[in-house]
């Protein structure tokens, strides 16, 4: 018999004992060479346990599952395949293991997802993994706020000019006279795009940049140095957090409700007051008289996109003739630049003008194309309603079987088996590991 032997470890857990990698390692090749199986190790280091998305072994894992290059996959606990907030990840796991007829669990208890009374375990496992891991987030959350609070900085990467030492932030000289020189140029009357197309034209680059594969600034990230309150010794935390969308974390950051922030918090400062306050009015001025604030009308705005690169073609005005221009033209946002030309924004209106006059005098197209939208439009909204449907239902069955589960327990029926460990001595009547 073949073992896949998963191995994961957060950031959280490389502290506690028995959950390192090299102790996970240990444990579960000394239980297969007990066992006499073969194995491989499928190993995930420093990530959580969130999503399957972010983890590259576990999502090989399960493709290797569905092809049935193993028959069992062992974990420390079960804690280690999932702690996802959505059961959603739960189930996908089970499904993999199911379709390849693999059993799984830790060294205390094999799994089998074909088994019923298997199947109902498992799924209250899930349950109790994601209430385990709403415990963990508060108590972390908890933690870094009181830490905060007592002045250290608690967030995982400082800002461009600062170091960490220890758990204080220290100025980084090198980088805060490049911060001094964004302002300065702030004050000799740059726009922020202009002051990123400096940079990069005397070839200063943004913090690991070789190690990103990325060689220019981001006008995203000069903007955010030029309004950020730490360059003047008062730091913010917890103003921002990630969010499940679709039983998945965003990629990108949502702002907190003010009453969660830890404000105030003391940090050397690389700016004065003054010139950080004068730097706000500065981008405010810029922002007022830009030649971006369109002061001639686009009667296509925000709906021309490039034929060859797919990004917007906003308006841009030349000398009092306005265009639409490929935002990929700019090097800034794209490098190489799109090879896209301008165009009239004149002539572009005539062209869809036309086009469109002549479709209106056919109403028996416009109810066609009105008909098909209708359709399609219906048919993506049922199979949504499907897919909640099948996902409700999975939902249901585990609360049923997890209701079931506590009241067996609670008369005594049965005893619950623990998660993770050693092995034990299973009372009569329990599943044992194959």
């Amino acid at each position: 018999m073949k073992a896949a032997l998963y191995l994961r470890v957060s950031t959280a857990d490389q502290a506690e004992r028995g959950f390192s990698l090299p102790d996970q390692r240990r444990r579960l090749e000394e239980y297969c060479r007990l066992k006499g199986w073969d194995f491989e190790f499928y190993e995930d280091a420093g990530i959580s346990g969130e999503t399957i998305d972010a983890r590259p072994a576990m999502i090989r894992l399960l493709e290797d599952a569905r092809k049935r290059r193993f028959q069992v996959a062992i974990a420390i606990e079960m804690e280690r395949f999932s702690r996802s907030e959505s059961l959603l990840d739960w189930l996908i796991i089970k499904q993999a293991f199911r379709q390849g007829q693999v059993k799984f669990g830790t060294p205390g208890q094999v799994y089998d997802p074909a088994d019923e009374e298997d199947d109902f375990l498992t799924d209250l496992f899930g349950a109790l993994a994601k209430r385990e891991k709403r415990k963990i987030i508060v108590r972390t959350q908890r933690g870094k706020k009181e830490s905060a609070r007592r002045g250290n900085y608690v967030a995982p990467h400082p800002p461009y000019g600062y170091r960490k030492n220890g758990a204080k932030l220290e100025i980084y000289k090198p980088e805060a006279q490049i911060v001094r020189t964004m302002f300065d140029l702030l004050f000799k009357g740059y726009g922020t795009r202009t002051i990123v197309q400096t940079l990069n034209d005397h070839g200063i680059l943004p913090r690991d940049a070789k190690h990103q594969g990325r060689r220019t600034w981001a006008l995203s990230t000069v903007k955010k140095i030029l309004k950020n309150e730490t360059y003047i010794g008062r730091w913010t935390y917890n103003k921002q957090q990630r969010i499940l969308v679709e039983g998945k974390l965003a990629k990108a950051l949502h702002p907190r409700p003010d009453d969660q922030w830890v404000r105030g918090i003391a940090v050397p400062r690389i700016l004065s007051d003054e010139i950080f306050a004068q730097a706000q009015e500065q981008l405010q001025r810029n922002r007022e008289l830009s030649r971006r604030n369109q002061q001639h009308p686009y009667l296509l705005k925000a709906l021309v996109r490039c034929g060859i690169c797919g990004r917007p073609m906003p308006g841009a005005c030349y000398d009092t003739r306005r265009y639409h221009q490929c935002a990929g033209m700019r090097r800034l946002i794209s490098n190489p630049p799109c090879p896209a030309r301008s165009i009239r924004a004149d002539l572009l209106e005539q062209i869809v003008w036309n086009q469109l006059t002549k479709l209106l005098q056919q109403p028996a197209l416009v109810l066609e194309e009105a008909r098909r939208w209708m359709q399609n439009r219906v048919s993506d909204r049922d199979e949504l309603e499907m897919r909640l449907g099948g996902v409700e239902s999975a939902l249901g069955k585990i609360e049923d079987k997890r209701e079931r589960m506590l009241t067996l327990h609670r008369e005594g029926e049965i005893t619950l088996p623990r998660t993770g460990g050693a092995p034990r001595d299973h009372p009569a009547g329990s599943r044992s590991a194959p």
